[in-house]
């Protein structure tokens, strides 16, 4: 019976990979490396503080960065609504974008 269903386990980690590069790619084109530090330590609740913490210091690329925050908002379980909700707060005029993320696709190249 696991044989069955490791297909289901391989659909679910290649869509939690899958949201992981749309949502790097998608932090890359709405902040600079310091916005995105100022995002998750102040819009990301009890969280940010935390959310900081694991970011790698200023020396480091914007891939790099928005690795590291994707990575430790996918750890806490916060890539989700909350994260959504608040970059459509920050970033009103790009919801078009997020809300592509949101419901798993990736943002339209066009409007980078």
């Amino acid at each position: 019976m696991e044989g069955a269903w490791s297909w289901f386990g391989e659909l679910i980690c290649m869509s939690t990979i899958t949201q992981i590069f749309n949502v790097h790619n998608l932090l890359l084109k709405l902040f600079e490396p310091d916005e995105l530090r100022m995002f998750l330590h102040l819009e990301m609740g009890e969280d940010g503080e935390q959310l900081l913490a694991c970011l790698p210091g200023s020396s480091a690329s914007a891939e790099v960065v928005a690795y590291r925050a994707v990575v430790a908002l996918e750890r806490r379980g916060l890539l989700g609504d909350a994260l959504f909700d608040a970059l459509l707060l920050v970033r009103p005029r790009r919801a078009e974008e997020i809300l592509q993320v949101k419901h798993g696709r990736p943002a339209d190249k066009r409007a980078a």
